[in-house]
């Protein structure tokens, strides 16, 4: 038992990232996107939350955009596996935003509640203008 409540936050990181994945398909649905951001804001006030955060966007940004895969198979003639591996590797880097703004969301979070309701949202604006130009970043899925 103590080893799943040990495990709930990288589960719950997972999840979370999937279900804002799905909100980036053809048809989302219309209730998820006013939930699917909770997960990422409670992995704030867990132990660890820059490596959960982190986890939240590698699980995010794997199930959406997993078409790169065929994409680099196709057209740029490389190997699957190597394919999966530059996948990986984009989704680790591009991860890394997720967990900044909950490593960053942890030390708001002791703050006063007003400046809560208003600097979370700024971080999440602030880090998804920096990857949208840093390194080319993906701007087109937020």
């Amino acid at each position: 038992m103590t080893r799943l409540l040990r495990l709930w936050p990288w589960l719950f990181a997972v999840a979370g990232g999937w279900l804002w994945a799905t909100q980036f398909e053809a048809r989302p649905d219309r209730w998820a996107p006013w939930v699917a951001l909770t997960p990422l804001i409670l992995l704030s006030t867990c132990r660890h939350p820059l490596r959960t955060g982190w986890l939240w966007g590698v699980s995010f940004w794997l199930f959406s955009i997993p078409w790169l895969v065929p994409t680099l198979v196709d057209y740029g003639r490389i190997p699957f596996l190597l394919g999966c591996l530059l996948l990986l590797l984009l989704a680790a880097y591009l991860g890394l935003f997720a967990g900044l703004f909950t490593g960053w969301g942890a030390r708001l979070w002791a703050g006063p509640w007003p400046l809560v309701l208003v600097a979370l949202p700024a971080v999440w604006v602030l880090l998804e203008w920096v990857r949208g130009w840093l390194f080319g970043g993906f701007p087109w899925n937020r």
